[in-house]
């Protein structure tokens, strides 16, 4: 899969993400933050907070979303 643009300054490639968090502005919580793991734990982490937070997660969403629509569903039900 091909680099996500996050942000103006973050790419993500997303085939090299394990987790993804996001926690959006609450009354409870100040800023919005966006968290994304990585399988290599050598490549460390990614977070941002505030606006860039929520931009990320909207990029990141509407990506995802979208690759989902191109790829065939490879799954099958079965009758058992």
């Amino acid at each position: 899969m091909a680099p996500i643009k996050l942000t103006d300054n973050h790419y993500i490639n997303p085939s090299c993400v394990a987790e993804v968090e996001f926690r959006p502005k609450s009354q409870y919580q100040v800023n919005a933050s966006f968290f994304a793991a990585y399988e290599n734990s050598d490549l460390g982490s990614l977070q941002l907070l505030g606006d860039e937070a929520e931009e990320a997660f909207k990029s990141w969403t509407t990506a995802i979303a979208a690759q989902a629509n191109k790829e065939p569903l490879t799954a099958t039900a079965s009758d058992e």
